[in-house]
């Protein structure tokens, strides 16, 4: 009786596991469907924002939304690949860039922020388009060349979850600290000055609340999700575990939805932007068709 008890709980458990897993994958798809239109038209915008008004700032920005392309056109197709293929890995490997670099630019973002107002001077001397591209090109090196290093370290077995788990942890951790204290000190600087003007403060804090929101709320969960596992790795196999770290995932697909809202924020014009939406949304609504009622 103990036995049948036991494969029965193990049938639940397996199926619960792959209707979760399938229902996660469709989420995703549907999440990257929405994304990628999205991703596309604030990059658009952003690239227009820079050739008209020459800016340097959207730069880091622009690159945050093509490490949001990378993870929504490698994340779905990662899912539906075996793991034992050797493209699942190619694939993740893919994702963990785009991941790692979204981080990267985050921090970059948030940086840059600090730096126009607690040290105005020197931003504007070192202000170019060339150093910001360099900084860019940095960014992507380093997420190359890490992801790299531990994917062949994991694939000649020179690691095992019990490394590879706390690396992926320390580079995905370490951007918050400076991030907190960007945002803070700005606030800081930003209350003791009377040169910014009342509007662009409310730009620059908005941009730093919603990277500091962004990060919290998306990609934390995530890394408490793995330091948990690298704890306790026997946490893998509790349903309930299996449960979050498919709503953790769903979470973590849904950030490239969020980072466009950077685009509308760091726009001088974003309140008139958005006024006349609602009354092109309202015109559409108006000019309409009404359907005969029978």
């Amino acid at each position: 009786m103990e036995g049948l008890y036991n494969k029965t709980s193990e049938y639940f458990n397996t199926s619960m596991v792959e209707y979760l897993h399938g229902s996660m994958v469709g989420v995703i798809w549907s999440i990257s469907g929405i994304a990628f239109p999205i991703v596309c038209a604030a990059i658009c915008g952003l690239s227009c924002l820079i050739k008209s008004h020459h800016h340097v700032s959207p730069v880091c920005v622009i690159n945050l939304l093509l490490s949001d392309m990378l993870q929504i056109c490698s994340k779905p197709v990662w899912h539906l690949i075996p793991m034992s293929s050797v493209m699942h890995l190619v694939f993740y490997a893919v994702y963990s860039i785009g991941l790692m670099a979204s981080i990267c630019f985050m921090l970059c973002i948030a940086a840059e922020r600090y730096v126009l107002i607690v040290y105005p001077l020197w931003y504007r001397r070192n202000r170019t388009k060339n150093k910001s591209i360099l900084v860019v090109l940095l960014v992507w090196i380093m997420a190359l060349i890490v992801i790299l290093i531990i994917s062949l370290a994991f694939i000649s077995g020179a690691v095992d979850h019990g490394v590879l788990y706390p690396s992926f942890i320390m580079f995905y951790l370490l951007p918050y600290p400076p991030i907190i204290f960007f945002t803070v000190g700005t606030w800081r600087a930003l209350s003791c000055t009377k040169s910014v003007p009342p509007q662009e403060q409310k730009r620059i804090m908005g941009t730093l609340v919603l990277v500091l929101v962004i990060y919290t709320f998306f990609f934390l969960p995530y890394v408490i999700m793995m330091l948990a596992l690298t704890i306790s790795p026997n946490l893998l196999n509790d349903p309930r575990v299996q449960t979050y770290g498919s709503l953790v995932d769903i979470l973590l697909s849904l950030n490239p939805i969020v980072d466009p809202f950077l685009y509308v924020v760091m726009r001088r014009d974003a309140k008139e932007m958005l006024t006349n939406m609602v009354h092109c949304c309202k015109k559409r609504r108006k000019n309409q068709p009404e359907t005969p009622t029978p």
